[in-house]
């Protein structure tokens, strides 16, 4: 989907780099309907010529980013019974007037697996191209955690840079001093913009990612980054409430609720 600058970014940099194992290529899925939300249609179900064709470079930056990786990008366009044939011919005419890449017009959502056969077909062939010594991350293991963090917003969201909050910073000192800064970096922001901010859509530039503070996790090989308000999910405890929540069978009562 359009989370490019976040699944993708985490899985080159973290899975990727541990594991040694790399992709052959990647399949950047975009929709009508998310594509006219970024080009900030007054409805994201009404037609708006421009507003299709604006929303697209978000759509293009995300498949960019493959590139910057050295991973050969499949652009694929799932198609709704909302979408009507003229917005499916404009975005894949726009995407590929912008990056030479006509995106595959993918309709399992009513046809299942048959509708999905031209881009499977496509990603055999992109994968069958690919080469190992292509791959070229975003930031190396040698790189400060405040570099890392500065290269993620500048070349994969499209910012200036990262700005630390002072508990951040201290997070950064501690963290070097005790041998982690060659972690990589698990950043936590909103799914719903490059930046850090949900309300900037599209392509937005001239932002700062704020970096609110860091968690080491050392077990698990990375520091997670926290950008902006975004909260994370809190971890379960060993015997979770919802074992002592049930309902009566005689009166429909809900019964351990706290």
């Amino acid at each position: 989907g359009f989370g490019a600058d976040m699944g993708l970014e985490k899985f080159m940099h973290i899975k990727c780099q541990v594991s040694g194992k790399y992709p052959d290529a990647a399949v950047i899925v975009g929709t009508v309907r998310a594509i006219r939300m970024h080009g900030s249609a007054v409805s994201i179900n009404r037609t708006n010529q421009e507003k299709i064709i604006s929303g697209c470079d978000n759509f293009i930056h995300h498949i960019s980013l493959a590139k910057q990786f050295g991973i050969e990008p499949v652009p694929a366009l799932n198609m709704y019974s909302g979408d009507s044939p003229d917005e499916i011919l404009l975005v894949c005419d726009t995407v590929e007037s912008k990056t030479g890449k006509r995106p595959i017009v993918c309709n399992h959502w009513a046809e299942g697996g048959s509708g999905c056969i031209e881009l499977a077909e496509a990603v055999e062939i992109a994968a069958s191209n690919s080469k190992r010594e292509d791959f070229k991350p975003i930031y190396e293991a040698s790189d400060s955690i405040s570099m890392k963090l500065d290269k993620i917003a500048q070349q994969v969201y499209g910012g200036e840079g990262a700005i630390f909050s002072e508990k951040a910073a201290a997070q950064e000192q501690l963290f070097t001093c005790h041998g982690f800064e060659h972690l990589p970096i698990c950043v936590a922001k909103t799914q719903r913009s490059l930046s850090h901010d949900p309300k900037l859509r599209n392509v937005p530039t001239g932002f700062h990612i704020p970096v609110r503070d860091l968690t080491l996790n050392a077990g698990a090989g990375f520091i997670v980054a926290h950008i902006g308000s975004i909260q994370t999910m809190p971890g379960l405890p060993f015997a979770p409430s919802l074992m002592d929540i049930d309902i009566s069978l005689e009166d429909g009562h809900i019964m351990g609720l706290k």
